[in-house]
């Protein structure tokens, strides 16, 4: 049998404990799409952050995911028939931008269609505030090409190759006024200078990318601890409940070193060679789960 390589693609969401006892939704949201298009196989994956200060992100957040999660692997797919399907991949910035796109045209559909209701500059402000501040991280493989890209904060981590550490970029901006997409959509002259975020892109080619994964900064204790290896030794089944158990309240005696206090989201890839395994993880490790 011919030898498959791809990626295995898999997500998880938790509420954050803080959220849990005051009683909030969870606002952050992960997605992962597989497929394959003539010989070439593609992964995309979402993380979004919903800005605590909204009283609805998580609104924002989860359409605009669903959105991306159900558009961008068609657009992906017309850029390639277009290139050739045998050839290239598509340009960063080109990915970047139907990304970016997508979002803004949802956000601003959303805000047409309640014009009764928003009549003033003021009132579209708010409405954005409430519900559409939300961080976006995604990433696209096309093979081995792996194109990373952020409108905010959180956390980027690679292993090259089995033997490796995972080594975690911090993604977005350092100093706590994340780039969110939806200031674009209201009066820059109302954003004190923060109309014109964009996308900050990271993109690599290897023959082996090992693991890779995308957080948003729920995920910062995991980093600080060195713990991110953990993610990849579960697989698909069992990272959302190696997630729950880190995060359990009704436990009688709370492990005070671990939990996610914040809302954490997270998509894991796995570069697999040779026969599909349903398990999935990292098979050279132990699984702690």
């Amino acid at each position: 049998m011919e030898r498959r390589d791809f990626f295995t693609a898999y997500s998880a969401c938790i509420q954050g404990r803080d959220h849990a006892l005051q009683g909030k939704n969870c606002q952050d949201f992960s997605g992962v799409r597989s497929w394959e298009i003539g010989d070439r196989k593609c992964t995309f994956g979402v993380v979004l952050d919903g800005c605590g200060s909204g009283k609805h992100s998580e609104v924002g957040s989860s359409l605009l995911g669903t959105l991306l999660l159900n558009i961008i692997p068609e657009v992906i797919n017309s850029r390639l028939i277009f290139m050739g399907v045998h050839n290239g991949v598509p340009e960063q910035e080109w990915v970047s931008q139907a990304v970016e796109n997508a979002c803004l045209n949802l956000i601003n559909l959303t805000l047409a269609q309640c014009l009764p209701v928003i009549r003033s500059e003021h009132e579209r402000s708010w409405f954005v505030n409430e519900f559409f501040l939300t961080t976006i991280i995604y990433s696209l493989t096309v093979d081995a090409h792996v194109f990373v890209g952020s409108a905010g904060d959180g956390y980027l981590g690679v292993r090259q190759s089995h033997n490796d550490k995972v080594v975690v970029h911090e993604l977005g901006d350092k100093d706590n006024t994340p780039s969110y997409l939806a200031y674009r959509t209201v009066d820059p002259l109302s954003l004190k200078g923060m109309g014109d975020k964009q996308f900050n892109l990271v993109n690599f080619y290897s023959l082996d990318p090992y693991l890779l994964f995308i957080s948003t900064d729920g995920m910062e204790r995991l980093v600080k601890e060195d713990r991110t290896q953990e993610l990849f030794n579960l697989g698909p089944k069992k990272l959302q409940r190696w997630m729950n158990s880190g995060h359990a309240l009704f436990k009688p005696k709370p492990d005070p070193e671990w939990g996610f206090d914040d809302d954490t989201a997270v998509v894991c890839l796995i570069w697999n060679r040779g026969a599909e395994d349903d398990e999935g993880g990292d098979k050279g490790q132990d699984s702690n789960a």
